[in-house]
C-alpha cells in the first residue's frame, strides 16, 4: 500500500512538471538558453570540411587604407572582376548591393592615358619650338619661318590638343556603372543582390518594367512546394527579423542586372539573442521563388534548377557536384521555420591565409597586379620616348625597336579587350545576348595574348640591353649625363622587378582564383555589415554566405529536430524508472542521477557525433533534473525515520563512511541476516589476567579504575586502526576486539581481495599503533613509576570466507539490543587462528584464504608474510595453511628480510625431512635479526624428529589440541 502511494505520489510530480515545461517551451521560453548551448555544443564539433573552391574576395581595412575610403568607384571593382576572369575564377558573387546610380568620374585607369597624351602635346610643343631655331640654321627666312610655324602648329599642335580635349570630354565624366555592368557580363557568371526588405527605391532605381524583367529571367519557376511552406516560413521569418519593416523586392540597379547572370538575396536571419545561425535559402515573390545570394548562383553550378520544399527539407534533384560523375539528390535539412543550420568554419589563428576558416584572398591583391602592369607600360614608353640611340646606320638600336613591338602588341590585347566589352551590352529577358555572345575561343584568344606579352616582357628584362644601353650612355654623355643615366637604369630595373613580381603573384593568385566560387564583401571594421555568430561577437557578414555555400557543398548538414522530440525522450524515460527503479532510496537517486546524466549527455553526443541537434534546456535539463531532486526530497522524506533508526544502530558498530553510506541509504541496510563473503579479526591481549592483577597490586583501590581507562584508550586507537581501513567493529570481549571486513558493504566498494589487504594493513597498524602505546605508557628502565605494570602484548588472528551477517538480539517495546554481528565457521577460524599465535610465539597469524586474496594484484608485494604449518585446529577437521603475517615490505630492514629467505628455505626443508639441515637453518634465521621464537620452535621440532623420528605418513600437518 505503501509503495503504491508512492508510486502515485511520484507520478503526480512527474505529469505536473512535465505539464509546467511543456507549456514553458511551447512559448519558447528557454530559447535563449537552448541558443548558448547550441553554441556551446558548436564548438564541440569537428571543424567541417572545407572545399578551397569557395573564397571570400575581402574589401578590408587594408584595402580600403590603399584603394581611398568606401564605396569606392565602380571602376575598381570591374577591374578587379577582369582580372578574377583572367585568373579563371568560376563565379563571382556579390555580397555589395549597387542599388543607386553611381556619380561619373574619371576612371582611375584613365589618369596614366590622360597623363601620357598631355605628355606628348608637351613633347610636341617643344620640339616645333626649338625646330624654329633649327630652321634659321638651315637658311630659312623670316617670311619662310611664319608659313613654316603655322604649318607645324596646324598640322601636328592642334590635332593633337583636338584628340586631347576628345579624350578628356569622354573620359572625365566617364560612366562607372556602365563600365562596371559591362565587367560583369565579361566574367560572365557574376551573381548580384536583391534585398527582400522595401527600402524606398522604386520608382526611382527601379521600375515595374525592371522587376518584370528580373521576374521572368532571372527567378525559379521549378520549386515544388504544394503546401506553401516557403511563403510561410518567409512571412514568419521576415516578421521576426524586421519586425518594423515592409516585405517586398529591391534589386541591383538594373543597368548591371541586365548584364548579371543572376541574382540573390543577402539579407541573413538573426536569432532572438542577435546571433547569426542559420538562413532561408528560398524566397517566394509573385508566384516565383528568389534564391539566397550563394544558393542562387549554387544552382548553376550544380547545373540544376529543380526543387522541392518540404516541410522539415530542402531537396536538390538531379545535382552533379563538382568534380563528380553522377547526378544525385541533396537533402538540406531545415528547421522548423524553414531555415538551414550553418556549419560553421571554425575560427583559425592564421587571419593572413583564412577568414574565420574560409579562403581568402584581398581585392588590393588583384589591384596589385594591376599597378605592376601599369608600371611596365610606363617604363616602357619611357624608354621609347625619352631616349633613343641609334646604331651606326642611323636605325633605333634593338632595345628600343623590342620596347616598340611590346607597347604596340599592348594596345593590340588592350583592342581586344574593348571590342569584347563592346560586345557586353545586356540579356534580353530570355537570357539571350543582345549583341553577338563572348565564347571561349574570344576569352582563349584574349587571355592567351595577354599571357604572350607577359612572357615577352620576361624575354625583354632578361635580354641585357641595359648593360648596353647605359654603357653607351655613359660613353657619350659622362658625367654630365648621370641623372639621365639614371633614369633610364631605373626604367629597365623597374621592368624587370615588376615583370617578376607580377609573374610571382599571378601565379599564387591563379592557385587561389582558378575554379572558385568568389564571394565579393566587405570585412573592413569600419563597415556596417558586421554581426555576431557562435564563433565571434564581430564577423563580417560575407562569411555567413560563405559558410552557407560550403556546408551545402560538403554537404555537411547539421539536423534540427523541434523540443517535443526530446521531451516525449525525457516523459518516457521518467516513467520508466518509475516503474522499475522502485528498490532503495539511494538506489532510485543513484540510478535517477546516472539517467539524468546519460541523457543529457545522449543528446549532447547525438550533436556531437550525429549532428543532430534538438533543444534540450526545458525539454531535458530542466525537467529531467527538476523531476530528479523532486524525487530526491520526497524519498527523504519519507525515509527519514528509517534513516535515523539505521544511523543509530550503525554508528555502534560501523566506521564513519559506512555509517554515511547507511545514512544516505538506508534501504541498503539489509537488518536481515545475509551470507557475505568477508574478512573477520579478532584480536586479544596476551595475559591480560595477569595484568588485570598486577594493576590491582600497583594501584590498590584504584586499580580497577586505572584498568578500565588503561584499556579504554587502549582499545580506541586500536579499533582507529580498523575503522581507518572501513572495518567494523563487531563487538568487545574484555580485552578483545571482534571486527569484520566487508559487511555491512551496501554498495561492493571494495573486492573481497581489498578487503583481505585491508584487514592485513589493519592488524599491522595495530601492532605499530601498540608499539607506540607501550612506549608512552611503559618506561622498562623505571617500571614503578609507568602508567602500567608490564607492556601489552596483543595477538591478531584473521580469516576470509562465507559468514552470515546482520541485526542480531533483541527489540521490543520494553527492551532493545541490537548488534549488527557475524557467525559461522569463517569466523571461528579466525578465533581458533588468534590462539594459534602462541603455539608459534608470533603476533599475526592469517590463513591461507586471506593471504592468498590479500597478497594479489596491485597489493602483491605489499606485505611480508612467511608460510608455517599446515594445522588442524579444534574443531575442524581441514588443514589450514599458516601464514605469519610480519609486516609492511617497505619497512623491512635488509636483516629481516634475510632472516625471512632462510627461514623459508629451513621450512622447504623442513617438509623435505631434512632436518639436519633445517634445524641449522632456523637456528641462523633466529639469530640474524634478534631472537625468533617461530624459528626456535621449528628448530626443536628438527632436533625432536631427528632423536624420536617421525611416523612413515607424516605429512607435515600439525594437531592443535588446545584453543
Amino acid at each position: 500500500m505503501v509503495k503504491n502511494k508512492t508510486f502515485i505520489t511520484s507520478l503526480l510530480i512527474t505529469v505536473s512538471l512535465g505539464a509546467i515545461i511543456a507549456i514553458l517551451s511551447i512559448f519558447n521560453f528557454f530559447e535563449k538558453l537552448d541558443l548558448r548551448l547550441y553554441d556551446g555544443m558548436l564548438k564541440l564539433l569537428k571543424d567541417p570540411p572545407r572545399t578551397d573552391q569557395v573564397v571570400v574576395v575581402e574589401i578590408s581595412d587594408e584595402d580600403i587604407n590603399m584603394l581611398g575610403e568606401w564605396p569606392w568607384s565602380r571602376d575598381i571593382m570591374a577591374d578587379a572582376l577582369l582580372r578574377m576572369k583572367e585568373l579563371g575564377a568560376y563565379s563571382a558573387v556579390f555580397d555589395i548591393e549597387y542599388i543607386n546610380s553611381s556619380p561619373k568620374g574619371l576612371k582611375a585607369s584613365s589618369i596614366a592615358k590622360m597623363s601620357e597624351k598631355i605628355h606628348d602635346v608637351e613633347n610636341m610643343t617643344s620640339d616645333i619650338v626649338f625646330a624654329i631655331p633649327d630652321a634659321v640654321n638651315q637658311g630659312y627666312s623670316v617670311s619662310d619661318l611664319n608659313d613654316l610655324s603655322e604649318d607645324m602648329i596646324s598640322s601636328y599642335l592642334y590635332p593633337m590638343y583636338d584628340d586631347l580635349y576628345d579624350y578628356v570630354e569622354n573620359n572625365i565624366a566617364a560612366d562607372n556603372d556602365e563600365y562596371f555592368s559591362k565587367a560583369v557580363q565579361f566574367f560572365g557568371n557574376a551573381w548580384m543582390t536583391a534585398n527582400i526588405v522595401d527600402l524606398g527605391y522604386e520608382g526611382s532605381t527601379y521600375t515595374k518594367k525592371d522587376i518584370d524583367y528580373i521576374r521572368n529571367r532571372l527567378l525559379y519557376l521549378d520549386v515544388e512546394d504544394e503546401n506553401g511552406y516557403t511563403a510561410n516560413d518567409n512571412k514568419y521569418n521576415f516578421n521576426n527579423n524586421y519586425p518594423h519593416d515592409t516585405i517586398g523586392f529591391t534589386p541591383t540597379l538594373n543597368t548591371i542586372i541586365q548584364k548579371a547572370n543572376g541574382i540573390g538575396y543577402t539579407n541573413s536571419n538573426v536569432d532572438e539573442d542577435g546571433v547569426r545561425r542559420r538562413n532561408e535559402l528560398l524566397y517566394e515573390y509573385d508566384g516565383k521563388y528568389l534564391g539566397q545570394l550563394v544558393f542562387a548562383p549554387l544552382m548553376n553550378i550544380l547545373d540544376t534548377n529543380k526543387i522541392t520544399r518540404n516541410k522539415s527539407s530542402l531537396i536538390i534533384h538531379d545535382a552533379l557536384m563538382p568534380g563528380a560523375e553522377k547526378r544525385k539528390d541533396i537533402k538540406i535539412p531545415l528547421d522548423t521555420h524553414g531555415q538551414m543550420l550553418i556549419n560553421w568554419q571554425h575560427e583559425t589563428s592564421d587571419k593572413n591565409e583564412d577568414f574565420f576558416g574560409i579562403k581568402s584572398i584581398k581585392v588590393l591583391y588583384l589591384h596589385m597586379l594591376d599597378l605592376y602592369e601599369a608600371d611596365i607600360i610606363n617604363s616602357l614608353k619611357f624608354i621609347t620616348n625619352e631616349f633613343t640611340l641609334f646604331d651606326e646606320s642611323g636605325n633605333p638600336l634593338e632595345y628600343y625597336q623590342t620596347a616598340q613591338e611590346l607597347l604596340s602588341y599592348y594596345d593590340y590585347i588592350d583592342s581586344l579587350k574593348e571590342d569584347m566589352l563592346s560586345r557586353c551590352n545586356g540579356y534580353d529577358a530570355n537570357g539571350n545576348p543582345i549583341e553577338t555572345a563572348l565564347t571561349q575561343e574570344d576569352y582563349d584568344t584574349y587571355f592567351g595574348e595577354r599571357m604572350n606579352f607577359y612572357n615577352a616582357v620576361m624575354s625583354y628584362a632578361d635580354a641585357g640591353y641595359q648593360n648596353e644601353v647605359i654603357e653607351i650612355m655613359t660613353e657619350a654623355l659622362g658625367e654630365d649625363g648621370a641623372d639621365t643615366i639614371q633614369e633610364v637604369e631605373l626604367a629597365f630595373n623597374t621592368i624587370s622587378q615588376e615583370i617578376n613580381y607580377f609573374m610571382e603573384t599571378f601565379n599564387n593568385l591563379k592557385q587561389i582564383f582558378n575554379g572558385s566560387f568568389c564571394i565579393i564583401g566587405q570585412t573592413a571594421a569600419s563597415t556596417t555589415d558586421i554581426g555576431a555568430i557562435p564563433f565571434a561577437k564581430q564577423y563580417a557578414n560575407v562569411g555567413i554566405h560563405a559558410n552557407i555555400m560550403n556546408t551545402i557543398l560538403t554537404e555537411n548538414f547539421i539536423i534540427s529536430l523541434p523540443w517535443y522530440y526530446a521531451f516525449a525522450v525525457s516523459l518516457i524515460v521518467n516513467f520508466l524508472l518509475l516503474l522499475f527503479v522502485n528498490k532503495s532510496s539511494s538506489f532510485q537517486n543513484f540510478v535517477g542521477g546516472i539517467t539524468s546524466v546519460l541523457l543529457i549527455s545522449g543528446f549532447i553526443i547525438l550533436f556531437v557525433v550525429f549532428k543532430i541537434y534538438v533543444p534540450i534546456v526545458g525539454p531535458v535539463i530542466i525537467f529531467v533534473l527538476s523531476d530528479y531532486f523532486a524525487g530526491i526530497i520526497f524519498r527523504y522524506l519519507m525515509t527519514s525515520r528509517e534513516r535515523r533508526f539505521i544511523t543509530e544502530i550503525a554508528s555502534s558498530f560501523a566506521n564513519k563512511d559506512t555509517v554515511e553510506q547507511l545514512r544516505r541509504n538506508p534501504e541498503s541496510f539489509k537488518t536481515e541476516g545475509q551470507k557475505k563473503y568477508i574478512t573477520a579479526l579478532f584480536s586479544d591481549i596476551q595475559k591480560f589476567s595477569t595484568f588485570s592483577e598486577k594493576m590491582d597490586e600497583k594501584f590498590g583501590d584504584e586499580g580497577p579504575n586505572k584498568l578500565i581507562e588503561l584499556l579504554n584508550e587502549y582499545l580506541g586507537a586500536m579499533s582507529n586502526d580498523i575503522l581507518y581501513n572501513n572495518g567494523n567493529i563487531d563487538k568487545y570481549e574484555g580485552d578483545a576486539i571482534i571486527s569484520m571486513f566487508g559487511a555491512p558493504d551496501p554498495f561492493n566498494t571494495h573486492s573481497k581481495n581489498q578487503w583481505a589487504y585491508n584487514c592485513l594493513d589493519s592488524a599491522i597498524r595495530m601492532k605499530k599503533t601498540e608499539e607506540e602505546f607501550n612506549r608512552t605508557h611503559f618506561n622498562p628502565d623505571d617500571p614503578e613509576n609507568s602508567l602500567m605494570p608490564n607492556p601489552f602484548h596483543t595477538r591478531i588472528g584473521i580469516n576470509s570466507g562465507e559468514a552470515f551477517v546482520g541485526l542480531m538480539g533483541s527489540k521490543t517495546e520494553n527492551f532493545s539490543k541490537l548488534n549488527y554481528t557475524m557467525i559461522g565457521d569463517t569466523v571461528n577460524l579466525a578465533s581458533r587462528l588468534e590462539g594459534v599465535n602462541k603455539a608459534y610465539g608470533s603476533w599475526i597469524m592469517c590463513s591461507d584464504s586471506t593471504w592468498e586474496l590479500a597478497n594479489s594484484g596491485e597489493n602483491e608485494g605489499k606485505i611480508i608474510a612467511r608460510k608455517l604449518d599446515r594445522v588442524r585446529v579444534v574443531g575442524r577437521s581441514t588443514p589450514v595453511q599458516l601464514y605469519n603475517v610480519i609486516g609492511f615490505a617497505s619497512d623491512l630492514s635488509p636483516q629481516k628480510r634475510e632472516e625471512i629467505d632462510i627461514f623459508n628455505a629451513a621450512l622447504n626443508k623442513y617438509l623435505a625431512r631434512d632436518f639436519v639441515n633445517a634445524g641449522k637453518l632456523f637456528l641462523q634465521a633466529s639469530q640474524l635479526a634478534g631472537e625468533d621464537p617461530t624459528a626456535l620452535i621449528f628448530a626443536e621440532r628438527c632436533k625432536t624428529y631427528l632423536e624420536k623420528g617421525v611416523p612413515e605418513n607424516w605429512d607435515g600437518v600439525m594437531n592443535l589440541t588446545s584453543k
